[in-house]
């Protein structure tokens, strides 16, 4: 097996030599970008928080779950007996369907920041589907493993910032419609009732 598809292997290094840490510095610095950029556009407030944690969150979720792909196939590939048989059965379906899941979930919210921080309710539609997608098997992972809780944690962060920043719907102004004597002959002469 390969030392960087051992788990084992990043428990025993340094906190500076572990890859994980940079994961994490590369979306924080990834974030941090994109939230310059939406300052100076001039966005600020409520849509400037949700547009940047959807950012975070969406990064997240996609990064994170293409790694566990990629691991899951790597340990299920090296971690074998020499000339033994490639073995496809439900965990590895399940491993690879949760991956299957939340990755698009997590580009689904990325692709909402942009029109979260412009204000579009179809942005904000999309991002609160995926994040309650995302919180959804969270909470089902969270008996099983830590990462559930996490998941989940980020998830409902996501729910109370996009609903703290949920666009307002468009006023519809109606009119009062005017009748005209000329288009309803049996009202020439009446007088109008208000």
């Amino acid at each position: 097996m390969p030392w960087f598809l051992n788990p084992r292997v990043y428990e025993l290094l340094p906190l500076h030599l572990n890859p994980e840490l940079y994961y994490v510095v590369l979306k924080l610095l990834a974030t941090g970008l994109f939230a310059r950029g939406l300052v100076r556009q001039g966005v600020r407030g409520r849509a400037l928080a949700s547009a940047t944690w959807s950012f975070f969150f969406g990064l997240f979720v996609a990064v994170m779950l293409s790694l566990h792909a990629l691991v899951v196939l790597g340990l299920r590939v090296f971690e074998r007996a020499p000339g033994a048989p490639f073995v496809y059965d439900f965990r590895l379906f399940s491993l690879l369907l949760l991956a299957g899941v939340l990755v698009p979930q997590g580009v689904r919210c990325l692709r909402a920041a942009p029109g979260l921080a412009r204000g579009e309710g179809a942005a904000w539609r999309d991002a609160l589907r995926a994040t309650c997608v995302v919180a959804a098997v969270g909470l089902a992972l969270v008996p099983l493993q830590f990462f559930g809780l996490v998941l989940t944690a980020m998830g409902a962060v996501s729910l109370a910032l996009l609903l703290v920043a949920r666009p307002a719907a468009p006023r519809l102004r109606v009119e009062p419609p005017t009748l005209d004597p000329a288009e309803f002959p049996g009202l020439r002469g009446r007088a109008s009732v208000a």
